[in-house]
């Protein structure tokens, strides 16, 4: 399965379980959004939202391709908002589940979701807690003065921890910016240590932190008194963020590397064999008219340099072709979470980079051959 389809899977089974929930919790409509950067086709698809509306409020779930930097990517959050007009600013349903009091165990911004079966047990994960919320929030939203509590709690801890303002409707560019910081909040540092099952750890580091939110404190509290009890829901996600600590210290990861290793080691001999190749005819085009060339012959050895830079450079867009010969097991695991992670514009880069290093070697080779001491019928140059 291409990349194109893998995504396709994804966002076809985000879209049915968003119908789905709508039916079931009763929703008015569902309505699906895409954001794209570039061209509108699957790998360019920066965001895509289920907006689902109730009698006085609306459910919005999220799938964000790529957080902040890049560093988490592949995301489900999903956010409240108190009214149904354009501009109103979506609240993170893990502050929500706070206002309203409610202890959540489980996590309500999902990454590393990476095929169809992991993006099903994400949404029905996320879905169950907002069906344990949605009475909540349909009585608090039926009253103004309730939901004009909700979301004037929402503005004090903004004012209060992240020192942000908010006060009216928020134009696009911030209310976006504030929805992705969350997501990144939410979903990376203690709580992606905390999803691969390693809570103590994730309770040191949100203890680190400085400022918590009512709901970092709550989960503060449940990572400390309760046992993981999610863990089965989310099998797939799970195996994910354990095969790929981000560090290069998983198995996966571990693997990675050995695979490029092992294609530098394949691909070196390789290109200098090409290099120097090129780099004989570069020598006997300088000599062509000489009683006798010096110093050429000693820069042989740099053609294994300039097929070193090369390989590597290669390596890359050969990857997946050394990685299942030497460990077909986690194969298909591994082009999954490279499919998610890797997008055009790297793909692009990395061409670019590529053509950089070729182009560079070729003129250091031409440099290299004409660095010499030319001894011709006329003279010595």
């Amino acid at each position: 399965m291409n990349r194109s389809e893998l995504l396709s899977g994804m966002f076809a089974q985000f879209e049915k379980s968003a119908h789905a929930f709508c039916t079931e919790s009763n929703g008015l409509f569902c309505e699906i959004v895409n954001e794209y950067k570039g061209i509108e086709k699957v790998q360019n698809l920066k965001r895509k939202t289920a907006r689902i509306y109730y009698k006085s409020f609306a459910i919005e779930f999220a799938y964000t391709s790529h957080g902040i930097m890049g560093v988490i990517n592949s995301i489900l959050s999903c956010s409240v908002y108190l009214d149904k007009s354009e501009n109103s600013i979506g609240i993170p349903l893990p502050l929500v589940s706070d206002y309203c009091g409610m202890d959540v165990e489980a996590p309500l911004c999902i990454p590393l979701i990476t095929n169809e079966r992991a993006m099903l047990q994400a949404f029905r994960c996320v879905a169950e807690e907002v069906k344990r919320l949605l009475p909540i929030v349909a009585q608090k939203c039926s009253e103004t003065e309730q939901r004009e509590e909700l979301q004037q709690k929402f503005c004090d801890e903004m004012r209060n921890i992240f020192q942000i303002e908010i006060s009216g409707l928020l134009p696009e560019p911030q209310r976006r910016a504030l929805a992705d910081f969350f997501v990144n909040r939410f979903s990376s540092d203690a709580f992606l240590t905390a999803l691969r099952g390693n809570r103590e750890k994730a309770v040191k580091q949100l203890g680190k932190r400085k400022s918590l939110t009512g709901y970092e404190t709550r989960m503060h509290r449940i990572w400390q008194t309760q046992e993981d009890g999610v863990s089965a829901q989310l099998s797939v996600v799970l195996q994910n963020a354990k095969a790929f600590s981000g560090y290069g210290t998983s198995k996966v990861e571990r693997r990675e590397f050995t695979a490029g290793f092992v294609a530098w080691f394949v691909l070196c001999p390789l290109f200098s064999v090409l290099y120097l190749g090129l780099y004989a005819v570069l020598v006997w085009i300088a000599g062509r008219q000489s009683v006798c060339l010096l110093g050429p012959s000693y820069n042989y050895p740099c053609c294994f340099f300039a097929g070193f830079i090369t390989a590597i450079a290669v390596s890359y867009f050969t990857r997946f072709f050394f990685f299942k010969r030497l460990f077909k097991k986690d194969y298909e695991q591994y082009c999954e979470m490279e499919n998610i992670t890797n997008v055009d514009g790297t793909n692009r880069l990395m061409k670019c980079f590529l053509t950089v290093v070729v182009v560079g070697s070729v003129i250091y080779l031409v440099l290299l051959s004409n660095w010499n001491l030319n001894f011709l019928q006329e003279g010595l140059v």
